[in-house]
């Protein structure tokens, strides 16, 4: 999977420069009270996962979407490759309603 963050890059655009600046930005536009370390990661690396509603926050902020500074794209199929099951095999149903009684003798 490939991971294009451009957080940082869009922030320094519209005069952000840093966590600080980002935490100033959020309390003052926005009226929201976030600690800047919760937004210090960000501006380093793509995050592992990242909640809606700091998405939201990003967005309002800046006023762009989503996909201007975050686009998944999926990883090349891998050729040759085991596929495994996500869920086992159940066992038939038994064909009759009944259970054949000689089975327990």
């Amino acid at each position: 999977m490939a991971v294009y963050w451009r957080l940082k890059e869009l922030l320094e655009a519209h005069g952000i420069q840093g966590a600080a600046a980002l935490h100033r930005a959020l309390n003052n536009d926005l009226g929201l009270q976030v600690s800047p370390q919760a937004f210090a990661k960000l501006l380093r690396k793509p995050p592992e996962s990242l909640k809606i509603s700091t998405a939201q926050m990003l967005c309002t902020l800046l006023q762009i979407p989503l996909q201007d500074f975050l686009v998944i794209t999926p990883d090349p199929p891998i050729k040759n490759a085991e596929t495994k099951q996500p869920y086992k095999k159940k066992k038939p149903a038994p064909s009759s309603l009944f259970i054949d009684p000689t089975g327990f003798l």
